[in-house]
This record gives structure tokens, C-alpha cells and sequence, in this order.
């Protein structure tokens, strides 16, 4: 990709088509650019993903550094909870999900 955006874009497509583990790899080189674009978005983007390609371990780190970034959005939380679910971590997910 030539920058941030167009690492984002690529991901975005590669979700869309189902190439998740594709999908994880360019959001993590949209996050690498660091050219001003939303890494909150970046990382949950990053985090569904890797949850979709059957990596929720790696999707709950992704949810964490989301929640670093952007603490008091939702949506980082929403994808930890779901992380959490898929790892039979349920008490967690209800505690993401609260």
C-alpha cells in the first residue's frame, strides 16, 4: 500500500470479500503509516478481522489497543466482548458488554 489510506481501503475490500487474516494484515499497516488517520478505528477495524479469521486472542489484543486509543468508545469494548465470547471468557464478555 502507498499510505495509511490506502492500507485501510485494501482492508476494508479484503473483509468485504472474506480474505479476513488479509483484512488484519492491512489494517495493521494502516495503523503502521501513522499518517493521521483514526488508530482506534484502526485497531477495532483490525479486531473483527482477526476474529473472523479465527483468531480471537490476537483480537482481543487488537481490542485493547483500541480501547487505549479511544477509552471511553464503545466499540472497543463491543469487540473485546465478542473476542471474550468466542474464547468461552464469559465473565469478561459481560464485563466488556456492561
Amino acid at each position: 500500500p502507498e499510505n495509511g489510506m490506502h492500507a485501510k481501503e485494501l482492508g476494508t475490500l479484503a473483509f468485504r470479500k472474506g480474505s479476513f487474516k488479509m483484512a488484519a494484515k492491512m489494517f495493521q499497516a494502516a495503523i503502521q503509516f501513522d499518517d493521521g488517520q483514526d488508530a482506534a478505528v484502526l485497531y477495532s477495524n483490525q479486531s473483527a478481522a482477526l476474529l473472523k479469521g479465527g483468531l480471537a486472542g490476537a483480537a482481543v489484543e487488537a481490542a485493547n489497543k483500541c480501547i487505549e486509543q479511544r477509552p471511553n468508545w464503545s466499540k472497543g469494548f463491543f469487540r473485546r466482548g465478542e473476542a471474550h465470547c468466542t474464547l468461552l471468557q464469559f465473565q469478561k464478555a459481560v464485563q466488556d458488554l456492561e
